[in-house]
């Protein structure tokens, strides 16, 4: 099964993460999607964002990073994500603090050595992550980040 995997990250210490994600999961299958430009360009690239976040994802994965906690534009991903109901997967690089809102979520902790092993294992196993990780209830309200 070919799953659409959009990825996100802090730009000030997540590109190198995300591009070997990325890399990993296009190696096993799966379809990633990264947005690789300044994310505060403008209404139109959110509206582009949202729109692939929406419509076009099967699973979230949010990189959380030391700077993650800082990044408006990841903020606003993981807020598209959570309030369509996306299923959704942290891995918490480095101890890295995890947004209130997807503490609940499933995570991983690795640590930028184990990084690619935990990305690999994740990438590799997807198909049954994702049939583990329960639809939330449209009828609940989401927060948002």
């Amino acid at each position: 099964m070919k799953l659409r995997v959009f990825i996100s990250y802090s730009s000030s210490d997540g590109t190198n993460f995300a591009n070997k994600a990325a890399e990993i999961i296009r190696k096993t299958g799966h379809q990633p999607w990264i947005y690789y430009h300044n994310k505060t360009l403008g209404v139109l690239v959110w509206q582009e964002i949202a729109k692939r976040i929406v419509n076009e994802t099967d699973v979230f994965i949010f990189l959380c990073t030391p700077l993650s906690c800082h990044s408006w534009g990841q903020a606003q991903e993981a807020g598209y994500a959570l309030n369509h109901r996306k299923k959704t997967i942290t891995i918490v690089i480095d101890n890295a603090q995890v947004p209130l809102e997807l503490t609940a979520r499933n995570y991983a902790n690795t640590s930028s050595g184990q990084y690619l092993d935990t990305v690999k294992e994740i990438a590799l196993d997807l198909p049954r992550i994702i049939k583990r990780i329960q639809k939330l209830n449209p009828q609940i309200e989401a927060t948002i980040l």
